[in-house]
C-alpha cells in the first residue's frame, strides 16, 4: 500500500495490508513530526464494496508493537470472501499531544503532580506496586492506553 492518510494534521502511513485465513494484518507507521502521540485506534476497519464490515478484533490480541512509531494492527478476517474493492475506515482515534504524553506522581504523597490537560486523573493512590487512578470524563469511555517506561 504505502498510503499516507492525513487526519486531524495527524500523518499515518498505511504500509501494508495482509490479509491471512484468521485475521488481517495492518502495518502502519505514524510520521515522527506528528504533534501528537497516537495511542489507539479503537475502531478501525475494512469494508467491502456491498457494505460488509471486517472490524477491530474483539478479544485477542488487537495489535502488536514494533517500535513507538509503527504498529500492526488486527481485524476480523474474512478470508474466503473475494471482495473487488476494500477501503480502511477510521472511525475512531486516542491521540494526546506529545508535550503532553505522561504523568508525574509523588508515590510517597500518593499525588499526582502532572497529568495531560483537561485534569480527567483522580484519587491517584498506590497499594503494592500498582497504582490507582479515578478517569472522569462525561460520556462513557471504554479505551484507554498506557504504557510504564
Amino acid at each position: 500500500m504505502n498510503k499516507t492518510v492525513v487526519i486531524d494534521g495527524q500523518k499515518i502511513k498505511i504500509k501494508t495490508v495482509t490479509i491471512y485465513p484468521l485475521r488481517v494484518a495492518v502495518k502502519i507507521e505514524m510520521d515522527a513530526t506528528n504533534s501528537k502521540k497516537i495511542l489507539d485506534f479503537p475502531d478501525i476497519r475494512l469494508v467491502d464494496q456491498k457494505g460488509e464490515v471486517w472490524s477491530k478484533i474483539k478479544n485477542g490480541t488487537t495489535a502488536s508493537k514494533i517500535s513507538d512509531r509503527e504498529q500492526i494492527l488486527y481485524l476480523q478476517s474474512n478470508y474466503f470472501k473475494d471482495p473487488k474493492e476494500l477501503y480502511l475506515v477510521f472511525n475512531k482515534l486516542q491521540a494526546v499531544d506529545k508535550d503532553e504524553d505522561y504523568i508525574l506522581v509523588d508515590t510517597e504523597k500518593q499525588q499526582i503532580l502532572k497529568q495531560p490537560k483537561g485534569d480527567f486523573l483522580s484519587d491517584f493512590k498506590k497499594e503494592g506496586s500498582t497504582l490507582y487512578f479515578n478517569l472522569n470524563t462525561k460520556k462513557e469511555f471504554h479505551y484507554f492506553s498506557s504504557y510504564l517506561d
